[in-house]
């Protein structure tokens, strides 16, 4: 998880009022400028830091400095990602000092905070950080000052509103804040699935990763010098309480084959516009409504067993977190013969005395074709059968006259292939 979104958060849970939860720390960001000369009339100004990192295992050591000596120091870690929360209290040393171990886990986001008030003027000392992962890396610089305690508003309330499902738009809104001016106050939004942060914003997309999960929203408000409060508001608090699957993606456009409906084609999927969109698509070819054995590929050769047969594709859509359903787009027409193409290669020239010898080769896309030949030259005709390259061999008999004599060969075609003509050549008989 990147902690950098993790720089402005300045709060932790500090007390429960209610059914909702809030807490009213320090918002450094809005009070950093105007009790900066506080903080620096003071002689000792509170200090934390991270301390032999990863030196425990499954922990990480934080150090308070410079607050007051031998007096309570209250130190509150809370999870940011999951929401847990510990509180504790210890006395510092006699040089305002107290180090504390934390236990930490990879890749959740911590807020530590030490907190020390009650002094004569009526100030409170704080000292916090945010941190990440099992060794608590610091993702900002720590938070030192020196302020008046919290006016926190009285208890306002987290309202959601949309559909708890993938997919679906959530928005938050917070009432209870009635006599703060609007203007006076920043809302941040903090929206998790108890393992991850997944939105910060207002509104939220709820992603696949809260399938199944009940989410919460904790929204933190800042107000120029005051204290800063959060409240948490959660899915069973207004929405369903558990994130169902999202609608399944739908086709706007439906998918088509592309290609010629004949054995040795290949066919393609379009698979067209869907909304919302998906991430991926799953193929399945049928014939005559049944799956074909292992094709699954957005492209399909047709086989001489689809010969006469409809072909289709089940074409169903991925978007993780969405339900699924199938489109079947299918041909026009049922599947044909492949079409064939008939070369011949035969002597130009030819004595009386010889044989002329006549090579034929039939080709189709896709196949071999199968089947006979027939060869017409100077009044006779030979027949042959295409070997299993679809080839054949014929030796004509010797032409009594001298001239040109045309050779014309003829595919008669099979069970997958249609019948195909040659072009005319022709043999020049010499004395």
């Amino acid at each position: 998880m990147c902690g950098g979104r993790w720089i402005e958060q300045r709060a932790l849970l500090m007390q429960f009022s209610g059914n909702h939860r809030w807490f009213a720390p320090i918002a450094a960001a809005a009070l950093a400028a105007s009790l900066a000369g506080a903080t620096a009339a003071t002689a000792n100004a509170p200090t934390i830091a991270l301390h032999s990192s990863g030196a425990i295992a499954d922990a990480s050591q934080v150090t308070f400095a410079g607050f007051a000596a031998e007096s309570p120091l209250d130190v509150v870690t809370v999870n940011l990602t999951t929401g847990e929360r510990l509180s504790t209290s210890a006395l510092t040393d006699a040089a305002g000092g107290l180090a504390v171990s934390i236990a930490t886990r990879d890749q959740d986001v911590y807020f530590v905070q030490g907190l020390q008030g009650g002094n004569a003027e009526g100030e409170i000392s704080v000292a916090e950080l945010v941190g990440e992962g099992r060794e608590l890396r610091a993702v900002d610089e720590p938070t030192v000052l020196r302020a008046q305690p919290a006016q926190a508003p009285a208890e306002p309330t987290v309202e959601l509103a949309g559909e708890s499902r993938v997919g679906a738009t959530v928005s938050a809104s917070l009432s209870g804040l009635a006599q703060v001016d609007p203007q006076q106050i920043s809302l941040s939004y903090y929206w998790s699935n108890g393992a991850e942060i997944f939105g910060t914003q207002r509104y939220v997309t709820l992603p696949a990763l809260a399938l199944g999960t009940s989410p919460r929203l904790t929204i933190v408000v800042r107000q120029a010098g005051h204290a800063s409060i959060a409240v948490t508001g959660t899915f069973a608090d207004s929405l369903q309480a558990t994130v169902a699957l999202g609608t399944p993606p739908f086709p706007v456009m439906t998918p088509t084959l592309v290609g010629s409906p004949q054995v040795g084609s290949t066919l393609s999927v379009r698979t067209g516009a869907w909304s919302p969109r998906p991430t991926a698509f799953r193929y399945q070819w049928l014939r005559a409504g049944a799956a074909i054995a292992g094709a699954s590929a957005p492209t399909y050769t047709l086989t001489a067993a689809d010969k006469g047969k409809l072909v289709s594709v089940r074409v169903v859509p991925v978007l993780a977190g969405h339900g699924a359903i199938g489109v079947v787009p299918t041909v026009d027409k049922r599947v044909g013969k492949a079409t064939a193409t008939v070369s011949v290669t035969s002597p130009r020239t030819l004595s009386r005395s010889k044989r002329a010898r006549v090579k034929i080769k039939v080709g189709a896309s896709g196949i071999v074709p199968l089947g006979t030949v027939t060869v017409k030259a100077g009044g006779r005709t030979y027949k042959a059968t295409l070997g299993s390259a679809g080839k054949a061999s014929i030796k004509l008999k010797r032409f009594k006259r001298k001239g040109n004599y045309a050779v014309r060969v003829t595919y008669a075609g099979s069970a997958t292939t249609k019948r195909a003509v040659a072009s005319v050549t022709y043999i020049r008989v010499n004395r």
